[in-house]
């Protein structure tokens, strides 16, 4: 039986990922859609699916913001430039294909960013790099969620409020980036293998015990950088993160 998040479960994660400025009344969900480029597939179908059930379930929550579904042909590529317009969607009857959408109801990026200020974006092609360009003009902030499925579910139910506060404890220990516990140094830590090799960025500080974990090593790491939703890491790649900042675009979950 496939993982399905409640409104109320949605909420709270919006509510604890992005914490709600004042004046920010309004969150858009980012659907990216198959084209005669590239065909459907049976988790792209899904996922577009789960989007529709989000925007409903928030829609109906105590969210507190207006929040709307947001179609786009896709970009071909991880990362790859987004097309000139998007369609905010109101039906019930997701189309099946960009080709469906009526071209005289498109709108400018520009114009969803000005009005969208929280972004989530559970596509098929990551969207990180073309919505890090974006918040550098427009004040908008976004979790890039590529591929994301319903088996990866329970990592949104993860307290990133006491992710937050480990990781502010263990900074003042001063661990090195993608720490883990040193045999050769009882309650020591050394590096992490390859992974270390990837976080060149000069400030780049700590990998943080989530909850339940024992210690922090294995599957249970999160990447994060001080303060929390604010400053930026270098991307890093593997399923053991769940959770990366980069700038004010949030990768929640990255396959």
């Amino acid at each position: 039986m496939n993982e399905r998040l409640e409104g109320p479960e949605l909420a709270a994660l919006v509510r604890r990922v992005f914490i709600p400025r004042p004046g920010e009344e309004s969150l858009a969900i980012l659907v990216d859609l198959p084209d005669a480029q590239v065909a459907d597939n049976a988790a792209w179908k899904e996922r577009r699916e789960m989007a529709a059930d989000w925007a409903r379930e928030l829609s109906a929550s105590d969210l507190g913001l207006q929040v709307r579904l947001v179609l786009f042909r896709n970009a071909h590529t991880n990362n790859g430039e987004l097309p000139p317009g998007c369609w905010t969607h109101a039906g019930a009857l997701l189309p099946a294909c960009a080709e469906d959408l009526d071209p005289a109801a498109a709108k400018p990026f520009a114009e969803l960013f000005a009005a969208h200020p929280i972004l989530l974006a559970p596509t098929e092609f990551s969207a990180t790099a073309p919505l890090k360009m974006a918040a550098k003009s427009h004040p908008i902030r976004a979790a890039t969620m590529p591929g994301f499925g319903p088996a990866m579910i329970p990592a949104l139910r993860l307290d990133y409020t006491e992710i937050d506060r480990r990781v502010r404890r263990l900074n003042g220990r001063n661990l090195p980036l993608c720490a883990v516990p040193s045999p050769a140094r009882p309650g020591g830590y050394r590096p992490r293998g390859r992974t270390a090799g990837h976080c060149r960025h000069p400030r780049a500080e700590l990998l943080a015990l989530l909850p339940g974990a024992q210690a922090p090593g294995e599957r249970t790491l999160c990447a994060r950088r001080r303060p929390l939703l604010r400053s930026g890491i270098r991307p890093l790649r593997g399923p053991q993160l769940p959770a990366q900042v980069h700038h004010d675009v949030h990768v929640l979950l990255q396959s």
